[in-house]
């Protein structure tokens, strides 16, 4: 896997959308609510343990590739705890900051890494902790698979692929983006988050059970917004509810 073997990101992209799909399937029965959240499945378990096993695969090829990676650690297995160094506040939106719009039932805003916000040295990650125990045994930790866990683990990944350089031509390809009309955006650009100004052409990453509008995550959504690039009408319809509320 080089940095330019696009199949590969096809691969993480690929990955994340059989987890979407599973997910999908649990919440058409188990619909989103807090209710429903420490309901535990089987199902379940597969979309958390896919997930994580893919985020890290996607979080040590890019450390791996990284100038700012000693030779010498890149010949040892990376933990979280490295994740958390490398990646955490790697770009203007750190990933504690980043919020996605979760479609499971009524929309809600989710941050798979807020724990990680202002923190020096590395902060638990609950659904990450979930991974490592069903990872050591799956039968005997199979309730910790909980809805919860599943919905967190699926959205930390979709943003780590939103955020990962290797990504963003497959997630163009995927079709997640829209944007302004006037807008001819670049995906590499926009997906960099490296300018207060990528907000301003209005781009969206959009799957079936998550939105993540890009460059927005650290900006105050008030009254007199509007959503003015293309999107879903469930997501505009709730950006214009977030913004009046």
């Amino acid at each position: 896997m080089t940095p330019f073997d696009h199949s590969a990101a096809r691969t993480a992209v690929e990955s994340y959308l059989s987890c979407e799909q599973t997910l999908a399937g649990v919440l058409r029965v188990v619909p989103w609510c807090d209710e429903h959240k420490s309901v535990w499945s089987p199902a379940l378990c597969t979309v958390i343990m896919e997930a994580c096993t893919q985020l890290d695969s996607l979080w040590r090829f890019t450390a791996w590739h990284s100038t700012c990676v000693q030779q010498s650690k890149k010949r040892k297995d990376l933990s979280i705890h490295d994740y958390f160094r490398y990646f955490a506040n790697q770009s203007l939106t750190p990933l504690a900051d980043r919020w996605v719009v979760f479609w499971g039932g009524e929309p809600t805003q989710m941050r798979p890494f807020v724990r990680w916000g202002n923190a020096k040295t590395y902060t638990d990650l609950a659904w990450w902790l979930t991974y490592n125990k069903l990872k050591h045994d799956r039968l005997e930790h199979r309730k910790m698979a909980t809805l919860e866990a599943a919905v967190e683990a699926t959205a930390g990944l979709f943003l780590g692929i939103l955020s990962c350089e290797y990504c963003r031509y497959a997630v163009e390809a995927a079709g997640w983006l829209s944007a302004r009309d006037s807008v001819s955006h670049n995906p590499k650009a926009s997906l960099g988050e490296d300018s207060p100004s990528v907000k301003d052409d209005y781009v969206l990453a959009e799957t079936a059970l998550f939105s993540y509008p890009v460059g927005w995550c650290k900006a105050t959504i008030s009254k007199t917004d509007d959503w003015l690039g293309n999107a879903s009408f469930r997501f505009k319809h709730w950006f214009w509810e977030f913004a009046t509320s």
